[in-house]
């Protein structure tokens, strides 16, 4: 019976990729209202590969401490499997995310992939040993930066979270998946967070280059900009001392978005 039941399944989900055409997905080439999103990694995930020697020998002292070196092992072991959750959430939430917040199909794949440059400039596709550390000190960063704001007389200043460093969970991606700020440390919850981040931000980059005749932003030019608004640069951008062609998060986040092949998955 139950190798029935799995015959079943499999000539079930057979019988539906036969009925899915998927093909490459360029920005701009591409105008699907209806298709789905895939993204599939190009090449194995080493964090080492992406570090200075500066960064391999903080690593490497790291490494000497017993406990950090198994942590930081266990760590690299899976990388691999919690980089495919965030790419499969970014796929299987695009509907139920466009919905939530009433985008544009195409401009969601853009920003997904942009997503992805995100994920390996902040963590290195969660391999880097600098989200090893702040996913293990979190509560001392906080008390930290409360103990300054009390001395300032401010309010503290929330610590970045996630894998793709998030400070705050965007009011409708909480209230429709019931997520908190410490949920940021789970792949799929920093993924779908990072979407509704990337989406409020490009509506915010229209409107600024409207207001304010940003010219050179346009739809050509959104990945160049729109990190500015992810990393704090806002400002830049209505100064209009941007320089995206130099910028080395902007530079780094479309390296990163290379690591991962970008296609259409036609219903």
């Amino acid at each position: 019976m139950k190798k029935l039941i799995f015959i079943t399944i499999f000539l079930l989900v057979q019988a539906a990729s036969a009925q899915q055409k998927i093909v490459p997905w360029t920005w701009q080439k591409s105008d699907c209202q209806t298709c789905g999103v895939k993204f599939q990694l190009v090449g194995d995930i080493n964090a080492n590969q992406d570090m200075d020697k500066k960064e391999k020998f903080i690593r490497f002292m790291m490494s000497l401490e017993p406990s950090s070196k198994m942590a930081l092992d266990a760590y690299d072991l899976d990388a691999t499997a919690r980089t495919m959750t965030f790419l499969y959430a970014l796929s299987s939430e695009k509907e139920t995310i466009l919905k939530i917040y009433n985008s544009d199909p195409q401009e969601y794949n853009l920003l997904a992939h942009i997503a992805v440059g995100i994920l390996g400039q902040e963590s290195r596709f969660f391999a880097h040993w600098r989200y090893f550390i702040k996913r293990n000190s979190q509560l001392a960063i906080k008390e930290i930066k409360e103990f300054k704001a009390l001395i300032k007389d401010k309010d503290a200043i929330a610590n970045s979270k996630g894998p793709t460093q998030i400070k705050d969970v965007p009011d409708r991606i909480s209230q429709h998946y019931n997520i908190v700020e410490a949920d940021l440390w789970n792949p799929k919850f920093a993924a779908v967070s990072t979407m509704g981040f990337l989406i409020e931000a490009l509506r915010e980059l229209k409107q600024r280059a409207k207001n304010n005749n940003l010219t050179m932003i346009n739809d050509k030019t959104y990945v160049d900009y729109l990190p500015y608004l992810y990393f704090g640069g806002a400002q830049k951008l209505v100064n209009r001392t941007a320089t995206p062609e130099t910028n080395i998060y902007v530079k780094n986040m479309k390296k990163f978005m290379k690591k991962v092949s970008v296609s259409e998955v036609v219903k």
